[in-house]
C-alpha cells in the first residue's frame, strides 16, 4: 500500500518477485486506506448497523421503546462502536452516518416518534453517539496511565510528579483529532475520585454518575433534529 498523495508509487520486490499492491487492506478489523481516512471504516460500521436495524423492523410486529432499547444495545450498538478508537468519524458526514443508525432505531417505536432525539434518549437510558465513544476513550486513557494496557505511549498521555493530571501536548492542526492530544482536556476536567478509582469497574462507575450529576461536564455536543 502507498500512503499518501506524494507518494512516488514504487514497485518493492522480495527475491525479484514483485509484491503486490493492495489499496484498502484490512488488519485487526479496521480497513485502512491510502489517504488514511477513516469513510470506508465507517461506511461498513454503518452498513452493518443498518443490515441489524433493517432485520429488527421486518421481524418484530411489537416495538415498544423497552424492547427498541434491548435490542440497541445488545444487536446494534456494537456494531457502532466497533474499532471506534482506530477509525473514529471525523468529518461531519461520517458523523452524520452515524448518528443517523441511532436516530432510525429510536424512531421505530411509535412512543417515540414525535420527540426530539435528546429527548428519545433519555426515554431508552441510551447515551449519544459522542458521549458514548468519549467514555470509551476515558477508559482506554484509565488503563493507559495504570498500565492495564501493553501498549507503549511514549511522549503521550504523561503526567508530572505522579499526579493524575495529564500534561498538554504541542500540536498542529491536522493532529488535533488524535486520541493522545484530544483526551487531555476532557480527562482534565474529571474530578480526582475519578481518576484515582482503584478498578476499570469502579473508574466506569463513578464516570457514569459523574455525567447523569453533571451533564454538562462532559465535551460533547448532543444535535438534536
Amino acid at each position: 500500500m502507498h500512503v499518501g498523495e506524494s507518494n512516488w508509487h514504487f514497485q518493492h520486490a522480495i527475491n525479484y518477485i514483485p509484491i503486490e499492491t493492495v489499496q484498502s487492506p484490512k488488519d485487526l478489523g479496521v480497513i485502512v486506506t491510502e489517504n488514511l481516512k477513516h469513510d470506508k471504516q465507517v461506511g461498513k460500521r454503518v452498513g452493518n448497523a443498518s443490515r441489524i436495524l433493517g432485520f429488527i423492523v421486518r421481524n418484530f410486529e411489537y416495538k415498544s421503546k423497552n424492547i427498541i432499547s434491548f435490542l440497541y444495545y445488545t444487536l446494534i450498538r456494537s456494531h457502532l462502536n466497533n474499532a471506534v478508537l482506530l477509525g473514529s468519524p471525523i468529518l461531519r458526514r461520517e458523523i452524520h452516518k452515524t448518528k443517523k443508525i441511532q436516530r432510525s432505531a429510536m424512531k421505530i417505536s411509535l412512543e417515540l416518534r414525535n420527540f426530539s432525539y435528546k429527548i428519545c434518549l433519555q426515554h431508552l437510558k441510551l447515551i449519544s453517539i459522542e458521549q458514548r465513544r468519549l467514555r470509551g476513550e476515558l477508559i482506554e486513557t484509565y488503563k493507559y496511565l495504570n498500565g492495564l494496557n501493553n501498549v507503549t505511549l511514549e511522549g503521550f498521555l504523561r503526567t508530572e510528579n505522579n499526579d493524575h493530571k495529564l500534561l498538554p501536548i504541542s500540536f498542529n492542526t491536522s493532529q488535533a483529532n488524535f486520541f493522545p492530544i484530544k483526551i487531555v482536556a476532557t480527562w482534565n476536567q474529571l474530578p480526582e475520585k475519578i481518576v484515582s478509582a482503584g478498578t476499570v469497574n469502579i473508574f466506569k462507575n463513578r464516570v457514569d454518575k459523574y455525567w447523569i450529576a453533571n451533564p454538562h461536564h462532559y465535551n460533547v455536543m448532543i444535535i438534536c433534529p
